[in-house]
């Protein structure tokens, strides 16, 4: 969860889906 936290303190909600679609499944 490191990178998603990354992108949430960076506020790249785009960044955040992409990690959820690369491996949310």
């Amino acid at each position: 969860m490191g990178l998603l936290s990354r992108s949430i303190l960076n506020g790249d909600v785009s960044a955040s889906g992409r990690v959820f679609d690369d491996g949310g499944e």
